[in-house]
């Protein structure tokens, strides 16, 4: 019996140590991920501005998570004049019970999702809703962090 559970304490350690290893080389969680994708109409971006959006509605409990970390992420960034990749971060929240036709042209079929546009291309983020989390898929998809 001791050496089953010293087996399953040595096989929960290891998968503990590939998790925080993964998270620290990559800066995502096993999961999450950059989706490239093309643009879905042409927008007003230009070189120097990508623009992040959460498409969220208001009866998703992970909505409202979402949607409060990325406010607090919005005024994070603002408040320290943060770029990426020398380009200015706009965030924009969708309400889909709003804009259902916005939503359908970004094919949205969860909540929350996330896109970052910019004039070229579009990055689906899919990840966890935090700060961290946002900063590294920023750094990721659009290039280093600078305050201005």
């Amino acid at each position: 019996m001791s050496e089953f559970l010293s087996a399953g304490l040595i096989t929960v350690v290891l998968f503990v140590i590939f998790i925080v290893a993964y998270w620290a080389l990559r800066g995502f969680l096993p999961g999450s991920r950059l989706v490239e994708l093309p643009l879905v109409s042409p927008n007003d971006l230009d070189d120097n501005t990508v623009r992040f959006k959460l498409f969220h509605v208001s009866w998703c409990p992970y909505s409202k998570e979402a949607l409060s970390a990325l406010t607090s992420f919005k005024g994070y960034i603002e408040e320290k004049r943060f770029t990426y990749g020398k380009k200015h971060i706009e965030i924009e929240f969708i309400d889909c019970e709003d804009k259902k036709n916005e939503c359908s042209l970004y094919s949205v079929d969860a909540y929350p999702t996330y896109k970052l546009e910019t004039n070229s291309k579009m990055i689906e983020y899919k990840g966890p809703p935090n700060s961290t989390a946002y900063r590294e898929f920023l750094v990721q998809a659009v290039g280093k962090e600078r305050s201005e």
